[in-house]
């Protein structure tokens, strides 16, 4: 995971994709990551994913994120990636899953439940260390990013107050 995250981190331009029931994680990674990952694009399913990997190439990461059922556009973006030269960064449940092949970092984070859906538990935890780790490696402008934000929230009265009772 640690090299994974070097690698989102040394990257000219970083891409978050996650399809169907995986966009709520992947938009989530967007939100948290884009205060560290200076270019990080979320990518959507909201015509072609492949529109929005137009300009991907050498020296950009692809963070995917994939469970069975495997979505067939997911395998094709990434496929397209890794021919324009980008690494790519996989998030999955199984060694044997599709997209596995084309990982030049695989995480692997299970998702057996005992209920009908997979269980995005482990993802979640993954994606969190993963976002920790390149915070933790980043320089001192992205602790200050994270400091400014914070500080603007606050100012801005983003964040809600209880108040005193006398």
């Amino acid at each position: 995971i640690g090299d994974a995250a070097a690698c989102i981190i040394s990257a000219r331009r970083s891409y978050i994709m996650g399809l169907g029931a995986l966009n709520g994680l992947s938009g989530y990674f967007h939100f948290v990551g884009r205060l560290a990952i200076e270019n990080l694009t979320l990518v959507q399913s909201t015509g072609s994913v492949m529109d929005e990997l137009l300009r991907i190439g050498d020296g950009d990461v692809l963070l995917t994120l994939s469970v069975q059922p495997y979505a067939e556009e997911t395998l094709k973006a990434v496929a397209f990636a890794k021919s324009q030269g980008a690494r790519c960064v996989i998030v999955t449940d199984s060694r044997a899953a599709p997209v596995a092949q084309f990982a030049d970092h695989l995480l692997l984070a299970p998702t057996a439940s005992p209920q009908f859906f997979p269980s995005m538990t482990s993802a979640l935890a993954l994606l969190e260390s993963l976002l920790a780790l390149i915070v933790s490696k980043g320089d001192r402008e992205v602790v200050e990013a994270i400091a400014r934000i914070d500080a603007l929230r606050n100012a801005e009265g983003i964040y809600w107050k209880p108040t005193r009772k006398r």
